[in-house]
């Protein structure tokens, strides 16, 4: 997750494709709610990009996360 967030704090989307399989599948909360394998999960988190600097940044502590195989 630590790599997760510092990829999206200074932009990086090689440090981005680092923790994730090539055929990773996501859920997130807007659509599409499913994203399948790494170039869409990328550009998830492209589109993702302009909120955050909306906020103020993304949050440096990452509270309850889950991951499966």
């Amino acid at each position: 997750m630590d790599k997760i967030v510092e990829g999206l704090e200074v932009k990086d989307v090689e440090c981005l494709k680092q923790p994730y399989a090539k055929d990773v599948v996501s859920f997130d909360v807007e659509p599409p709610l499913q994203h399948v394998g790494l170039e869409a999960k990328l550009k998830n988190w492209e589109q993702c990009s302009e909120p955050v600097d909306r906020l103020g940044g993304v949050p440096s502590r990452v509270i309850d996360s889950k991951v499966t195989e």
